[in-house]
């Protein structure tokens, strides 16, 4: 509800020439939107532009701080947001620009992300970027995102995702590209890698249901004390989450040039603890798994 609503009219009825429009207000809600502690300026001399500004604007699970969102009024074509803090769920970002483009002489409107982003729970911060086509049924059609980048100290992931959602849901296949990526402590790095990660999760109560493929086609793996020298691995996994407790239906390894190895377990999370863990190998190539796995291990180290 815009609660300005009758002093905006009282002014404007009451000016012979208006070239701006200034309105305060300490709520403001539209849609899914609410702005607390609201400012709006009008540029009416021409430009038709509105600049407004929230101490917080909480729009679904996000809540953003001290936000400033610009909106062409003219052509009612383009919306930029900025803010100094997002918070969503376990994500933070900080100085965050959302920027929306649906001009009609573009083949489909577009959606902007760029920010540093981080957990709550972690120190570091990582530089964040995506342009999205947006669909014309939100809900329900496939998002299209490209230009892809996820970048800190010892990470750095182009990438490319197709999605879709639901209130309960998300189906996700991401495409990266000459990725690498390392930890401090020197236990797991990755060095152009190229591949792909299909992931479906769906909410049932309280429990969480998914499964996933992770497939590259290219670079190398290390993930101590195992190491991945030849592409054209294929990791399959399926399973459930209730707090705390991960449970791992199957998950299959099939590595190339050695065979099938599969395994289930039950984690808590909580305690990093397993309660259950089973491991077979089917159908391996034990000189294969030598050459192109034990051996290698023995003689590299992270990149």
């Amino acid at each position: 509800m815009w609660r300005f609503a009758v002093l905006a009219f009282f002014f404007a009825s009451n000016t012979h020439a208006i070239t701006s429009l200034s309105i305060i207000a300490d709520s403001i809600t539209y849609d899914e939107a609410v702005l607390k502690e609201a400012n709006i300026e009008l540029d009416l001399t021409g430009q038709d532009i509105a600049v407004v500004e929230a101490k917080t604007l909480q729009y679904g699970g996000a809540k953003l701080d001290q936000a400033r969102i610009l909106l062409d009024l003219k052509a009612n074509t383009t919306m930029q947001v900025n803010a100094k803090h997002i918070l969503v769920n376990r994500f933070e970002a900080r100085e965050p620009v959302i920027y929306l483009d649906y001009r009609q002489d573009l083949p489909q409107s577009t959606l902007s992300f760029n920010a540093d982003i981080k957990l709550i729970s972690d120190k570091t911060w990582a530089k964040f970027s995506l342009s999205c086509f947006i669909p014309p049924k939100k809900q329900q059609d496939v998002w299209h995102c490209v230009d892809g980048l996820y970048s800190a100290e010892r990470t750095n992931i182009p990438f490319t995702i197709d999605f879709t959602t639901s209130p309960k849901g998300l189906d996700a296949n991401i495409q990266f590209s000459n990725a690498r990526f390392s930890d401090k402590s020197g236990l797991h790095a990755g060095e152009k890698l190229t591949g792909q990660v299909k992931l479906f999760a769906q909410q049932d109560q309280s429990k969480w249901n998914w499964h996933g493929v992770l497939d590259w086609t290219n670079g190398e793996l290390f993930w101590q004390p195992f190491y991945f020298g030849k592409a054209g691995n294929i990791f399959k996994i399926e399973g459930s989450y209730s707090a705390p407790m991960l449970t791992i239906k199957q998950a299959n390894l099939l590595i190339n040039g050695v065979g099938n190895m599969a395994a289930s377990a039950t984690i808590n999370v909580q305690t990093k603890s397993f309660i259950d863990l089973r491991v077979e190998a089917k159908n391996v190539d034990f000189a294969g798994l030598y050459q192109t796995f034990l051996q290698p291990m023995s003689e590299k180290t992270v990149f």
